[in-house]
């Protein structure tokens, strides 16, 4: 079960993230986003490692990226610990929670949640400075970007209430005592 909850936590923070980052970025081009020739892009295609390697390497980018957030965090968060106990426990303290077995299938999944949704708007983030920079496309004119935009809103939202259910399963699992039940145990 251990080997199924590492690959799960695997394929929530990187696979997902890195696939709908290229996904959207190629349905982007598409649709006249950007100058990449489309042709050349399902030459890349055509080759499954190739295209194993892009998805790969934006989903390492996506992952470094979340983890610099989560460090900064996790600094601000053991600095002010007493005010932000709840984002302490998130950030710096559900890794002893999990090596002592407090995390559940459902709070592991929950997790999981936030961090999938951070990374995918990190991702788009990424898709919107290439437009920008890259690009030069006009943010107020280009329709890509106004759909990229829209997609960060839409992400930064879903990221932010995920953020809230995992603070609070976090919270409310480490003020349970051993043995104590959590509310959470799915029906046999």
């Amino acid at each position: 079960m251990d080997a199924l909850a590492k690959n799960l936590w695997l394929l929530l923070t990187l696979v997902i993230p890195g696939m709908t980052t290229y996904g959207t970025f190629r349905l982007l081009i598409l649709f006249g986003g950007g100058t990449i020739d489309s042709g050349m892009l399902e030459k890349f295609d055509q080759s499954a490692l190739v295209t194993t390697c892009i998805v790969t390497a934006l989903a390492v980018i996506q992952q470094a990226v979340a983890i610099a957030i989560e460090a900064g965090i996790a600094c601000a968060c053991t600095r002010l610990k007493r005010k932000h106990e709840e984002y302490y426990l998130l950030f710096c303290d559900r890794f002893k929670m999990a090596v002592r077995g407090e995390l559940n299938e459902n709070a592991t999944r929950i997790l999981g949640n936030f961090f999938t949704s951070l990374n995918v708007t990190i991702g788009q983030c990424m898709i919107l400075s290439y437009l920008v920079w890259y690009e030069n496309a006009d943010i107020l004119r280009n329709p890509a970007v106004r759909i990229i935009l829209v997609l960060i809103l839409v992400g930064t939202v879903s990221a932010t209430f995920r953020l809230c259910n995992a603070r609070s399963i976090v919270s409310e699992l480490s003020s349970k005592k051993p043995g104590q039940g959590d509310g959470y145990q799915e029906e046999p």
